[in-house]
């Protein structure tokens, strides 16, 4: 295994800048010397580095389940590896991700009767009803929050066309591990009036 302790968060650069929190953010390192995503996320810092390795992953909606008598949330995603973009070619790989303490889950724009629906992954963050009474707080990722997250709040997953999955959870507790072998791709995404962007 291979500590990753650069402090930082670069959504373009992920293997080169993930906070460093001492609860194991870790890249496994597979035989043939790749590098695959395995992050414990408990804390704000943590879910910047999940949310920015997630973005424009791609994900069914037959692989998204809430398991409510194990309060579980689980999900697996087609992920595309921002963290080796500069070096070609691009790769994708699966990712699964599992969140604990779940007492309920919504969604919003997501039909889940249709289970081939693809829905393309933006961004993950937390929600404190109890910092928006307060009128205080501070942006995810951002210094001073403290590390790690004890309390009830909301996890919500964003995705594109204003699709969103909301998650009540007692604590924040999420794990996202890649699986299996990466593949080659000759389309990265990319964030204009087209989706992909060819490989030269």
């Amino acid at each position: 295994m291979v500590r990753v302790g650069v402090r930082g968060v670069r959504c373009r650069c992920l293997g080169l800048a993930i906070y460093h929190t001492g609860r194991g953010l870790v890249l496994d390192r597979m035989k043939d010397g790749q590098q695959m995503m395995q992050i414990k996320v408990v804390g704000q810092r943590d879910l910047v580095v999940v949310s920015a390795a997630l973005q424009d992953a791609i994900i069914s909606v037959r692989d998204l389940a809430f398991l409510e008598d194990q309060q579980q949330f689980q999900a697996v995603f087609n992920r595309f590896m921002w963290e080796r973009v500069a070096r070609r070619p691009w790769m994708r790989v699966m990712a699964a991700l599992r969140v604990d303490h779940v007492t309920g889950a919504t969604a919003n724009k997501i039909d889940f009767r249709d289970k081939d629906r693809l829905l393309c992954f933006l961004a993950l963050h937390w929600h404190d009803p109890s910092i928006d009474r307060a009128g205080q707080g501070e942006l995810p990722g951002m210094p001073g929050k403290v590390p790690q997250i004890n309390h009830a709040g909301q996890l919500v997953f964003t995705f594109a066309a204003e699709q969103t999955i909301t998650l009540e959870v007692n604590r924040l507790s999420l794990r996202v591990r890649d699986n299996g072998e990466p593949w080659p791709t000759d389309q990265k995404p990319r964030h204009d009036s087209t989706d992909l962007d060819d490989e030269d």
